[in-house]
């Protein structure tokens, strides 16, 4: 069994990664950017259309609280050191039942930010971190046609495991939607696969 305690704050060279304060001012922080990336995140993440107002994502911060509380995910709001600005979010997901033991990491970058390296450096961050705590296996799942996503995943060398075809459904799009799940391996159980 997964027992592993996340942690509030990560730093990594050029980031802050920190789990968001609960109020309304983070809220609207956050609706301020989801609006403004609205139209590239709705592309690929089925709840932003539900996304609205900033009530919305006062209601998010919440789960995010009770989940963090309760050790089952965690959500970091993704801050450039050098100026302070919001670039994101990033998420680990624990996945741990009688079958599954494993943490699925989530993401998304505000467009300002693009091509920078930073939602790499995030993941990565979040990675070494838990592969710190012994966590066995992490996984990335994203649209077969999310090229930006994929790319994380290919230069952090996360190996492809399968498309899951017609995995969900996209109002947007209008058409059920191919998703790629890719996995690494604590290091000591890839070297032990031989």
């Amino acid at each position: 069994m997964i027992d592993i305690k996340f942690k509030e704050k990560l730093e990594s060279e050029r980031l802050i990664l920190k789990v968001p304060e609960l109020n309304f001012d983070t809220a609207k922080l956050l609706f301020l950017y989801v609006d403004k990336n609205r139209e590239e995140l709705w592309k690929w993440l089925p709840w932003v259309p539900t996304n609205t107002k900033p009530e919305h994502s006062f209601e998010f911060l919440q789960s995010c609280q009770k989940d963090f509380e309760s050790g089952i995910k965690v959500e970091y709001f993704i801050i450039e050191k050098s100026t302070g600005d919001f670039c994101g979010l990033c998420h680990a997901y624990k996945r741990a039942d009688f079958t599954h033991h494993y943490f699925e990491i989530g993401y998304w970058l505000d467009k300002d930010k693009y091509g920078k390296g930073y939602m790499t450096e995030a993941v990565k961050t979040i990675e070494e971190y838990l592969f710190s705590q012994n966590a066995p296996k992490l996984v990335i799942r994203n649209d077969t046609e999310n090229s930006g996503s994929i790319n994380i995943a290919k230069r952090l060398n996360y190996h492809l495991d399968c498309v899951s075809r017609l995995d969900f459904y996209s109002k947007r799009l209008k058409s059920y939607r191919d998703v790629n799940i890719w996995s690494k391996l604590h290091p000591n159980i890839e070297k032990q696969r031989g």
